[in-house]
């Protein structure tokens, strides 16, 4: 009996899905480390949400543009896959709109032809995917921009760190300024009192 392409993998994620390591464990912990799949095709978005599903993420799946939307006022995604063709809009218009609502979404389009992955890469997508998206593909992608992220995060938190220890040394030196001039005028002081008696 011959398998259709989607049937077999299916099969194969059900069978040898991708392995969870310590980082997704504690993604899956963190209600901030959450995936959106955005795809009409109930086939391919069941394969992908069940691929990422199986390496920790929570993942929610929608088939349309408008209900991505209105599920990120409600969500914050770490990633976004979402489909180059869509129903009701196209993809690039949907992570537009992601990203003004939540700046550091990334977001993978899933594209049809190397060209539309490249126009799309030129309008702001974060990374691609050829169709059929592949499950180990997919988990890959969210952990790398899972990392860069991290890397982000922390980058700003040592410039904060960096800033505010800068900050509290110059506050330090215009107290230690203040006390030296209080201490210079009660001196002045003094004199002054020394020559009136």
């Amino acid at each position: 009996m011959k398998m259709g392409k989607t049937e077999h993998r299916l099969l194969t994620h059900q069978t040898d899905p991708p392995t969870k390591t310590s980082d997704d464990r504690r993604d899956s912990e963190n209600p901030r480390a959450r995936v959106l799949v955005v795809e009409a095709d109930r086939g391919a978005a069941a394969d992908l949400s069940n691929a990422i599903g199986a390496a920790g993420y929570a993942v929610d799946v929608v088939g349309s543009g408008a209900e991505a939307i209105r599920l990120s006022r409600r969500r914050v995604y770490w990633v976004a896959f979402v489909s180059a063709s869509l129903p009701d809009m196209g993809g690039m218009e949907v992570i537009r709109r992601l990203k003004r609502r939540e700046p550091r979404t990334r977001s993978i389009i899933m594209a049809e032809s190397p060209g539309d992955a490249a126009r799309a890469l030129d309008l702001g997508a974060d990374s691609y995917m050829i169709k059929p998206a592949d499950g180990r593909l997919a988990v890959a992608l969210v952990r790398r921009l899972r990392a860069e992220r991290l890397r982000e995060v922390f980058a700003l938190e040592e410039r904060m760190s960096r800033y505010i220890k800068d900050r509290l040394a110059e506050l330090g030196h215009e107290e230690e300024d203040e006390v030296e001039e209080t201490e210079d005028e009660d001196e002045g002081k003094d004199k002054d009192e020394d020559h009136a008696g």
